[in-house]
């Protein structure tokens, strides 16, 4: 049933697809659909099953920063996204990397919307990796089942592109609203009683210092807020809204609507650490507490559910990395008279690099550290763009290559703290490129 709304909405959205549509929705979605999209966009796969997981296999900590970050990035997004909208509209951008190249040239572009093909293709990956997870727990097949599945995700995003993406988020939001908010809570609170709010878990699973130490909490906290803001399904959102006032005040609404699916994500997270079932990994644990918990027929629902929460998020994650692509990193334009037949190609690439990479990796929360840890190296450039800061026109480019290269590595040694090497290096080579620039000879002279 749900698949059969998604494409229904898909094909109704996407008929006779124009560039307008495909790309920002003609810049005038309405204010409550880009509040549920918004919100439908931010609590994926990552936000239920891999914060769950998170939480019973490595404490609260990762959960707490994911949720304080998500409602603090969103109420900062408020705060700027008019006048994002209004650079939107001036120059007609559709991602991240048009802001970056109006402020700091062509290659802080390149490399911006190079950084987030990367990144979100591990985030791509994350979702696809959940689907993995909750085919192979019901069919007990899960290699066709879940190539299929994701099959279908890839070609009706290729279709439908920014209009029928936000159309179908306000669906597959409602199915996940019902299902795991609503039975969700119900049958969980049935099976673990007060295990829901966290009685009776280990000290190790409430703790929220046992994922990165006190380093990962606090740093967290204070730098965790701009992951938000450098994240391109959030900017489409800016830009396809339709004027400054939305702009603003869609995401007080956004930040109040994802609450209760990250409250239920920790909370399915105790459930998890209590109920000891004996499966592969800590995913697949997590979900298969989830519908161990439903009656029959309530857990095909509550499979429809989780289905939705995939959906609903994967085809946002998919166009971003397609928009990086097209726009940033070839700088092609998104005018009618380009077509939409490459872009829709770059779609379909971009789904299957996703699925690519979920054979490869098989731990969601570490695909999602990719990503946001990745996306953290852009903020010295961003800050310099939104300040309008005169540098050398490598600064940009050279700062985000280093600190992405820096956090990859990172991560294979320290993992939870992995983010602050790369932002360091990062902002060095932003702005110790910029100072030597300044005080060249040559600037001085001419000066």
């Amino acid at each position: 049933m749900v698949a059969l709304m998604t494409i229904g909405t898909s094909v109704w959205a996407g008929y006779r697809a124009s560039a307008g549509s495909f790309w920002m929705n003609y810049r005038a979605t309405p204010l409550w659909m880009l509040a549920i999209s918004c919100a439908a966009t931010q609590v994926g796969a990552g936000a239920i099953i891999g914060l769950a997981s998170a939480t019973a296999q490595s404490g609260t900590g990762f959960a707490l920063v994911s949720l304080l970050s998500t409602v603090g990035g969103f109420l900062l997004m408020g705060m700027i996204g008019p006048r994002l909208k209004a650079f939107g509209d001036s120059v007609q951008a559709a991602t991240i990397g048009d802001f970056l190249g109006a402020r700091l040239g062509r290659g802080a572009q390149f490399a911006g919307g190079l950084v987030v093909a990367f990144t979100y293709t591990f985030l791509i990956a994350a979702q696809f990796e959940a689907f993995r997870d909750i085919f192979g727990i019901v069919t007990g097949n899960p290699f066709w089942a879940f190539h299929i599945a994701a099959a279908f995700v890839i070609v009706y995003t290729a279709w439908l592109g920014m209009r029928g993406d936000i159309v179908s988020d306000v669906i597959e939001f409602a199915v996940k609203l019902v299902v795991l908010i609503g039975l969700g809570f119900y049958f969980l609170s049935s099976k673990f009683g007060a295990g829901i709010l966290g009685t009776g878990v280990s000290h190790e699973v409430l703790s929220p210092l046992k994922f990165g130490g006190w380093t990962f909490l606090v740093l967290g906290f204070l730098f965790g807020a701009s992951v938000p803001l450098l994240q391109p399904e959030i900017w489409f959102r800016v830009y396809a809204s339709r004027n400054m006032k939305d702009a603003r005040l869609v995401f007080f609404w956004a930040a109040l609507l994802v609450l209760p699916f990250y409250l239920f994500a920790i909370s399915l997270g105790f459930c998890t650490s209590l109920s000891g079932t004996a499966v592969k990994s800590t995913d697949q644990q997590v979900v298969q507490t989830l519908l161990s918990s439903m009656p029959r027929f309530g857990a095909m629902i509550c499979f429809a559910g989780i289905s939705a929460v995939i959906l609903s998020c994967v085809n946002s994650l998919i166009l971003a990395v397609s928009f990086a692509i097209h726009r940033d990193v070839l700088g092609r334009s998104i005018s009618e008279g380009e077509g939409l037949k490459s872009v829709r190609l770059l779609t379909v690439l971009a789904g299957v690099g996703g699925v690519i990479m979920a054979d490869v990796s098989r731990d969601i929360v570490h695909l999602l550290l990719n990503c946001f840890y990745g996306l953290l190296v852009l903020s010295p450039s961003l800050l310099g763009a939104a300040f309008r800061t005169k540098t050398s026109p490598l600064a940009a480019p050279v700062s985000i290559i280093l600190g992405y290269i820096t956090t990859l590595a990172a991560l294979a040694l320290m993992p939870g703290q992995a983010f602050l090497p790369g932002l360091i290096v990062s902002a060095l080579a932003f702005y110790g490129i910029t100072f030597w620039w300044r005080q060249s000879p040559k600037r001085t002279s001419s000066a």
